[in-house]
């Protein structure tokens, strides 16, 4: 269960309820709170953390599944955002073609986790990017580290996303 706070700006995760015995006016329930790590904005479902695999194949490490998960959960709960791109990318270590194979493969293997989560695999495109594009330099650590990712883009909505403003309907008065 999702909710966002009232200021808008960032997403909670129900992580649990508690109830707690208080000494003057008996128990009260208290609701657990996490940040969010997946969110849904107007062209894509943005995470912040990674999709992480075992080194070199598309094997989706244990740490991931609950990240994805919650992906799952966002893409059941918005049938209105319509199909989802699954995007595997990867830094520039090693040959343009096996990396275009191995992000293919990572794509196919989270798209595959999130059909066997209850998604329909027609709301789910799994396209490998390779390395042809990063979006940090490929020439440190920490950029091949972010350019190893898996991306949520939208590829089309059949309503508006909540939340966002949609354009006024005609033309100027």
């Amino acid at each position: 269960f999702f909710f966002q706070a009232e200021d808008g700006i960032r997403d909670y995760k129900v992580t649990g309820v508690q109830t707690c015995a208080l000494p003057i006016s008996g128990s009260r329930t208290v609701v657990v709170l996490e940040p969010a790590k997946v969110v849904l904005e107007r062209t894509r479902i943005a995470i912040l953390d990674k999709v992480f695999f075992a080194f070199n194949k598309a094997t989706i490490l244990p740490e991931s599944f609950q990240l994805l998960d919650d992906v799952a959960a966002v893409i059941a709960a918005h049938p209105e955002v319509g199909r989802v791109q699954v995007e595997g990318h990867t830094d520039d270590k090693g040959n343009d073609a096996y990396n275009l194979k191995l992000s293919q493969s990572r794509a196919d293997a989270v798209k595959l986790y999130l059909v066997n989560r209850g998604i329909p695999a027609e709301r789910l495109v799994a396209v490998g990017f390779g390395e042809t594009r990063p979006i940090e330099t490929n020439q440190t650590e920490d950029g091949r580290s972010a350019n190893r990712r898996v991306e949520f883009n939208l590829i089309d909505q059949v309503e508006p996303v909540p939340g966002e403003a949609t354009p006024p309907s005609g033309g100027a008065p």
